[in-house]
Order: structure tokens, then C-alpha cells, then sequence
């Protein structure tokens, strides 16, 4: 159950109820006159007094101590109607200061909106759109505090009626004033097509349910024809309704609208297709009836007035000042704990390495492996004595049959060798040789110069035998690398 506490002057009104799918459930009605002069065009002047008498009231109706909804009027309050890009509520309520200019921020500004009409096709919206001082709203929120009572949402009257208006199936498509007494307050609104156009709050002089009070009235929505008239709408004024008019006052009213304008049809204000109540006279509580109706957050002017509040803004420049700090230990939180978990895992890498390696199992095929590179070393080793010693080997010039051929060739037949040794070590042949003539041996030996098989050629003198009738020669004969190969 939701509690609706409406205030603008002396008669104070609550309404106990709860809304559920755009209607209104009325349970009980409550009203008490606050003492004269506690409160006046809802401006709080004797606080301490209308605490107390507050408190009683609240004592007496039983009525909740917790998210209690207010309502609140007074012609203090800014409101109009404008169209806004269709953006979020947060958006929304950066864009609707630019259209109250002129309006000092000193003291601050708290604003809100109802939603009126959606343009899809055009992308914009209608809304209704209220402002109030923060100063006054600090006046209820200390008014309240004092007496235990905690307010979660505070609504401007004007705009919760408007609000409930564009569900009514009375005022839809409709072209008509309504009228809302409250002791000598007279709010009119003014219903274009089923859709809010104007409105207006008065104060009326005249003693109620005398005919200069009928006048009066008829007065104040003479004016609301004029301006009707000068917005040239489309539609012309049907119906006047009244709500919270005693019998008297309508009787008064209807006398003098019907010397106005015998055209306009009027009537008490009645509804039973959104407001569910078994109270009679229920438009008496309009407006803390229609405080119950289901809204947006938008709508709260204490949610706007809680975010925009001295401690609120500090927190939010402290917040600002201290996020990059926030984000920087983030940051290094990030990075010490990434390094962390690296170090960790490769902590247990390692762990579970070292165990592998210390395994008895790894141990012996360790040194198992370490026997066998040791073995390997050592056959690699003399696999390379071997070849060098064969490299050795085959540096040596072999000394076979083509050897002597290529020394037979070179004899041409005219001389006759022997060979005496052969030093393979060194590659050294000892050569003798004979020839009738010195001449014959010469051009023996420089044909053998001349073959590739030898290095070079060493010789002693010719010596002459009487024996053999030669002359001999002693030829030592060096072979090359390739020599026999």
C-alpha cells in the first residue's frame, strides 16, 4: 500500500491506495486543517507548529511512517510543455533546464517530467516538465525528518493530475477545462484533443457558494477562452468540469457559466475507468489520488533533488578525483597479479621439473646416457684417428707396374734401367741406368721430368764400364702424391 500526503495550504489530504495496471485503487481518504498560517501557497512558515500538528495526524489515521509519497502545489512551481528528442531519462533531464531561461540557478533547481505524447516516426517526445527550488523541497525534507516520516518521492500535483488525465476515458479526445478547488485555490487545466494545452493556478476572494463566487470562476474561464481562442486550437471548449465543489459552488458556478456561455456543458468531476474509490466525493482528493498512480522515475522530484544534493555533488567530485587513482591501483592490481600468476606457474614448472630430474628412474637413464656419450666420444674419436691415418695413407704414392711403365716408355728402347730400392715413406725410388751414350741418358731423364708421376730428379756422375761398355748413372727419383693411384 502506498501513502499519498498532499500539501499546498492549510487543508492537508492523504490518500492509502496502490495503482496496478493504469488504475487507481482508493482505500482511505484522510484530511486535517493545519493550524492558520502554518502553510501558505505550500511554503512552510511555522515549522515547528505544523510538525507537531503533523505528527498527530499521522497518530491518530495510523498512517505509514515509510516511503510515503508527497504532493505538492503551489504557484511558485514552473511548469510547461515542450517536445524533446526521444533520449533516456538521465539525457531527458540535462536537456529540460534549457528550456526554463532566464531562471537563476543560485539557490539550485530541481526538475522533472511526465511523459505526454511519443512521436516514433519523428523520433520526439511531449512531455510535461516541472521546476522547483531546492530550498523548497529542503523545507519538507527537514519537515518530515522531524516527525519520523520518510519520504522516498516527491511529485508536483499539477503534473501527477496531468498524468492521470491522458488515461481517463472521460477526457479522451476531448476539449474541455477542468477545475480543482482546494479552500481558495482554483487550478485549471485546459484539455486540447484528450491532450494537456495550458493551465493555470488562482486565488479566489469571494466567500463560497455566493453568486460572486459563481463570477469569479465564470471569470477565470472566460480567461482560459480567451487564450483558447488566441492559440486558435482546432477544437472549440465543450465541457467545463468541477472537482472538490461543494454542492453550492456548483450551483453558484453553473448560474453564472450558463449568463457566460450557455453553450459550455458542466458538471462535477466523475470517473470510474481509472480512479477506484467508495468514497463519493473523491475529486475532492484529486491530487493526492493521482499521486498513486504508477510513474517513472523521471516523474520522483525527490530522486532528482537526492542526486543533485550537496553531499551527493561532493561525492561525485571526490569520485571523479579519485578514479584515475581507483583505475592506476587497478591497473597495478591487474599487473601484480598477472606477474603473480606467472611467477606461480612458473614456480610449479620448475617444481615439477626439478621432481622429473630427481626421479630415480631419470637418475639411471642419466647415467646411462652419460656411458653411452662417453662410449660415443671415444669411437668418434678413433673413427678419426682412422681416417686421418688413412688420409695419411693415401698420401703416399703407390709404387706398382705403372710405375715401371711409364719409366719403360721413357727408355725408347736405347736404355736399360734397374731398380735398386724403393722408400715408401718417403716416396724415393733408386733408379740405375745405362746407355751407350751420355747424350741418349740426358734426353732419358728429361723425358722423365717431363711425366707428372714424379716430383722431381736427383742424379750422381756418368761413370764408364769396361765390362758392360756403358756409361751408368745412378737416378734417385721422387714420386708425387698421385703417383700409382
Amino acid at each position: 500500500m502506498q501513502t499519498c500526503v498532499y500539501m499546498s495550504n492549510c487543508r492537508i489530504q492523504a490518500a492509502v491506495g496502490n495503482a496496478k495496471k493504469g488504475s487507481i485503487s482508493v482505500k482511505r481518504l484522510y484530511e486535517t486543517l493545519a493550524p492558520e498560517g502554518c502553510i501558505i501557497n505550500g511554503v512552510i512558515t511555522a515549522e515547528e507548529e505544523l510538525a507537531a500538528h503533523l505528527k498527530e495526524f499521522w497518530k491518530e489515521n495510523h498512517l505509514a511512517v515509510n516511503n510515503v509519497c508527497l504532493v505538492l502545489h503551489s504557484s511558485q512551481f514552473m511548469s510547461k510543455t515542450f517536445q524533446v528528442p526521444a533520449m533516456n531519462v538521465k539525457k531527458t533531464l540535462e536537456y529540460i533546464p534549457r528550456e526554463f531561461p532566464g531562471v537563476s540557478e543560485a539557490g539550485g533547481s530541481v526538475y522533472g517530467y511526465y511523459e505526454i505524447d511519443t512521436d516514433k516516426k519523428k523520433g520526439m517526445r511531449e512531455v510535461f516538465a516541472t521546476r522547483m527550488e531546492r530550498e523548497f523541497l529542503d523545507s519538507y525534507t527537514r519537515l518530515f525528518a522531524s516527525i519520523g516520516v520518510k519520504v522516498t518521492c516527491v511529485r508536483a500535483a499539477l503534473g501527477s493530475v496531468v498524468s492521470v488525465l491522458h488515461r481517463m476515458a472521460y477526457f479522451k479526445d476531448r476539449t474541455c477545462i477542468l477545475q480543482i478547488q482546494d479552500e481558495d485555490n482554483l487550478t485549471s487545466i485546459l484539455m486540447h484533443q484528450g491532450k494537456y494545452c495550458y493551465s493555470s493556478m488562482n486565488r479566489t476572494f469571494s466567500e463560497h457558494g455566493t453568486p460572486s463566487y459563481g463570477v469569479e470562476v465564470a471569470r477565470n474561464i472566460s480567461g482560459i477562452l480567451q487564450f483558447a481562442s488566441a492559440q486558435k486550437l482546432e477544437n472549440a471548449v465543450t465541457d467545463v468540469t468541477w472537482a472538490g465543489f461543494s454542492e453550492g459552488d456548483i450551483q453558484v458556478c453553473s448560474e453564472s457559466l450558463l449568463q457566460m456561455d450557455n453553450t459550455l456543458r458542466a458538471g462535477s468531476f466523475m470517473d470510474d475507468s481509472i480512479i477506484r474509490s467508495k468514497e463519493e466525493d473523491f475529486g475532492s482528493y484529486l491530487f493526492p489520488i493521482c499521486g498513486l498512480i504508477l510513474l517513472e522515475d523521471a516523474g520522483n522530484l525527490f530522486i532528482q533533488y537526492k542526486k543533485t544534493s550537496e553531499r551527493s555533488l561532493k561525492r561525485k567530485s571526490l569520485m571523479k578525483q579519485l578514479t584515475p587513482v581507483i583505475l592506476l591501483l587497478l591497473v597495478m592490481l591487474v599487473i601484480t597479479g598477472f606477474f603473480g600468476v606467472h611467477y606461480w606457474l612458473t614456480s610449479r614448472k620448475l617444481e615439477e621439473v626439478r621432481s622429473y630430474n630427481e626421479s630415480p628412474e631419470v637418475l639411471e637413464q642419466s647415467a646411462r646416457y652419460d656411458e653411452v656419450e662417453a662410449q660415443m666420444q671415444w669411437e668418434q674419436m678413433q673413427k678419426a684417428a682412422l681416417m686421418k691415418a688413412a688420409r695419411n695413407i693415401e698420401s703416399y704414392p703407390y709404387f706398382n707396374s705403372s710405375i715401371t711403365d711409364v719409366i719403360e716408355s721413357c727408355t725408347m728402347g736405347e736404355v736399360t734401367f734397374s731398380i735398386k730400392s724403393f722408400d715408401a715413406q718417403t716416396g724415393v725410388i733408386s733408379v740405375d741406368t745405362a746407355a751407350p751414350d751420355v747424350e741418349i741418358i740426358n734426353q732419358f731423364i728429361d723425358r722423365l721430368e717431363e711425366k707428372d708421376i714424379f716430383e722431381r730428379l736427383d742424379y750422381t756422375g756418368y761413370t764408364w764400364s769396361d765390362e758392360s761398355g756403358m756409361w751408368t748413372i745412378n737416378l734417385v727419383c721422387y714420386l708425387s702424391e698421385m703417383a700409382g693411384k
